[in-house]
């Protein structure tokens, strides 16, 4: 269990953080979807940054776990954000995925991290 707890933290921070260097490059193709969600770009910055925060909460969780509960549920509560944003302005579902699927991971990381 401690062997799939690890990877699939590992997994989620390593898409998380790379979400993160998406919106700090500054990527069009990232910019165009988050726009085409509603957000500001002002907001981008800020956004990656929260995402950057909490990939590495969840790798510190690996060794304090009050640490990783709290980044697993943030990262979490914005990836839900995230689908949110795009089904308030009927995205269609490929724009939706991949924050979809990172809630599913994060819902797992969180299970894990608390059974733990």
């Amino acid at each position: 269990m401690k062997i799939a707890f690890e990877l699939l933290c590992g997994f989620y921070a390593a898409i998380a953080a790379g979400s993160a260097s998406g919106k700090f490059s500054r990527n069009r193709r990232v910019l165009a979807t988050m726009r085409a969600a509603g957000v500001k770009d002002s907001w981008v910055p800020w956004l990656g940054t929260l995402e950057l925060l909490g990939a590495l909460g969840i790798v510190a969780g690996i060794w304090w776990p009050a640490i990783g509960v709290a980044a697993a549920v943030g990262l979490t509560a914005f990836f839900v954000g995230a689908v949110l944003a795009h089904a308030r302005v009927k995205n269609q579902w490929p724009a939706m995925m991949p924050p979809f699927v990172l809630v599913i991971l994060g819902a797992a990381s969180t299970y894990l991290e608390v059974k733990r």
